[in-house]
């Protein structure tokens, strides 16, 4: 509908969508906003996955770069735009629910080092935005 189209966003504060709330632990809070993104960017993905399929998207490209995916041995591997966006999705859903990393019961702690987490999925970014040289 054409109605829907012009509906938007109000403006809104984002600081205040994203600051801490009180008497909440801050790895809880890190840990419940990671698996929130990463299953609202899931969600969003399968609204379009339709229009990017095999066919109509052989590579994963943006900007003249195209996107490769590399594997737990470095390997480069050349994949359709939905296989990658697979390859990228699947890993972080296997981050997001390891019980090491993620812990879901009671009274577990937190012993993961954000950065670190953070830094591994910037990674998956990284390597595909800048891939390695051939000579």
């Amino acid at each position: 509908d054409a109605e829907h189209t012009k509906v938007r966003v109000v403006d809104f504060d984002l600081k205040e969508l994203v600051v801490l709330p009180r008497e909440i632990d801050l790895n809880e809070w890190l840990a419940c906003s990671t698996t929130t993104f990463f299953n609202l960017i899931n969600l969003q993905y399968s609204t379009i996955s339709e229009f990017c399929t095999g066919d109509t998207c052989p590579a994963m490209t943006a900007c003249n770069t195209t996107y490769f995916w590399y594997d737990e041995k470095g390997k480069k591997t050349k994949c359709t735009a939905p296989q990658y966006v697979d390859f990228v999705m699947s890993s972080v859903q296997k981050l997001v629910t390891d019980e090491d990393i993620f812990p879901t019961k009671y009274g577990e702690t937190h012993c993961l080092q954000w950065k670190h987490f953070m830094m591994l999925l910037f990674s998956f970014n990284v390597k595909s935005k800048f891939p390695k040289k051939n000579k």
